[in-house]
């Protein structure tokens, strides 16, 4: 293969990669008591997120569904669903709240740490939703957020998000007065019916005796698959090169 054709397929995969990743989606998700939600579309937070609020009121019964919008208000395609509710939510997170995502900073809207859902050993124990309406040529990330404020004890109120889909993927984080931490999965691909589930859990650290576990807030990013990169590569190669050739 000549030297310079070499160049341009590497040249062209980096250039193809970098644009794909800028334009990922971005689906942004606050759950809580709905005492304290984010913006509701067409309303957007300060950084001009559209949001979707997944409350008691809307997303607490077994069977509840919502369809869910893109940070930029458009229809995502995908429908959550739950699987088997949340106890309760409550309104003692954090107004403090400067983790690595701006979106759930309190410099951009106090709402998203300040409330949450959770569960506890006593009740449901486990949260379960299901996403469907997803696309096998995509590839979704999660990253989730917490806080238990006010917290004098010592305990930890790890908390654990699963991530069930062609693979499952599981991450944590202690709730107990965070304001800085998040917990991120990889890329995931959805199941052969397009789906994947989420549950929250007491994490194996969870030493709290009530065994709260909770769920502030939500971001999911959606990229397309490293081989539709590849195909685009070759794509954009195959194109130069014809008209490389054409013009010589």
């Amino acid at each position: 293969m000549p030297n310079i054709l070499r160049k341009l397929i590497l040249a062209t995969f980096f250039a193809v990669a970098a644009t794909t990743a800028s334009a990922s989606t971005l689906i942004y998700i606050d759950f809580g008591s709905g005492l304290a939600m984010m913006p509701i579309p067409p309303s957007k937070d300060s950084l001009g997120n559209f949001w979707n609020n997944l409350t008691e009121t809307n997303f607490l019964t077994v069977g509840s569904s919502k369809n869910l919008v893109t940070s930029t208000n458009g229809a995502s395609g995908i429908t959550v669903t739950v699987d088997n509710s949340f106890d309760q939510s409550g309104s003692t997170g954090t107004t403090s709240a400067n983790t690595s995502i701006a979106g759930f900073n309190s410099t951009n809207s106090p709402n998203l740490g300040s409330d949450f859902v959770y569960v506890q050993k006593i009740g449901a124990t486990q949260f379960k939703f299901t996403l469907s309406g997803l696309d096998s040529a995509l590839q979704y990330k999660f990253t989730m957020f917490a806080s238990r404020a006010g917290v004098t004890d010592a305990y930890n109120r790890s908390s654990d998000y699963t991530l069930a889909g062609a693979t499952t993927q599981a991450v944590s984080l202690n709730a107990s007065n965070n304001t800085t931490t998040v917990a991120a999965t990889g890329f995931l691909s959805p199941t052969a019916s397009k789906t994947i589930q989420f549950t929250l859990a007491k994490g194996v650290d969870n030493d709290e005796p009530n065994g709260y576990a909770y769920l502030g807030g939500m971001r999911i990013e959606i990229i397309p698959e490293p081989s539709t990169w590849l195909l685009l590569t070759i794509g954009l190669v195959v194109a130069t090169g014809f008209r490389h050739r054409k013009s010589a």
